[in-house]
């Protein structure tokens, strides 16, 4: 359960797992680390000691990031939609085959599902800005077309 929730946070942040496991101190890979164990420890039954290990970080390094990522998710509105998008697409299991794509309308470009999380959420830009209700519809109809086209592959 660790691994699948750590190649998600992967997919949805656009890394490679190997970055998540890393020492970088970028921006993002530190998002995603706080990601991963937020949700891993808030989903899950594992030890802070078995949430770190799978990405190579001791217990205390994953209370920081648990509590900076419930700070941030109380204080700020994107991150905390950033949180509930990846939770919900873990849980309902849209990102348990890894190496699927999803191909767009025109079947030109082919975008991974994090690119289709991030974009329901506005977060690839400001493309849309919606309120927090229309999101968490437009993201509810977003996954039943996703399940509905993982059923068609």
């Amino acid at each position: 359960m660790l691994k699948k929730i750590a190649e998600a946070v992967c997919i949805y942040h656009e890394i490679k797992l190997e970055s998540l496991y890393g020492k970088s101190r970028i921006k993002e890979l530190i998002k995603a680390r706080q990601h991963y164990c937020y949700i891993a420890k808030k989903n899950t039954n594992y030890s802070l000691q078995q949430i770190g290990l799978e990405i190579n970080k001791n217990h205390a390094t994953v209370i920081s990031s648990i509590n900076k990522a419930e700070i941030f998710k109380m204080t700020e509105p994107k991150y905390k939609s950033e949180l509930d998008t990846l939770e919900q697409l873990i849980k309902t299991n849209l990102v348990n085959d890894f190496d699927k794509y999803v191909a767009d309308t025109n079947n030109k470009n082919l975008i991974t599902f994090g690119k289709i999380a991030k974009l329901m959420e506005g977060t690839l830009g400001s493309q849309v800005i919606v309120k927090r209700n229309e999101l968490r519809e437009m993201t509810d109809r977003y996954i039943r077309l996703l399940e509905e086209i993982r059923d068609l592959l």
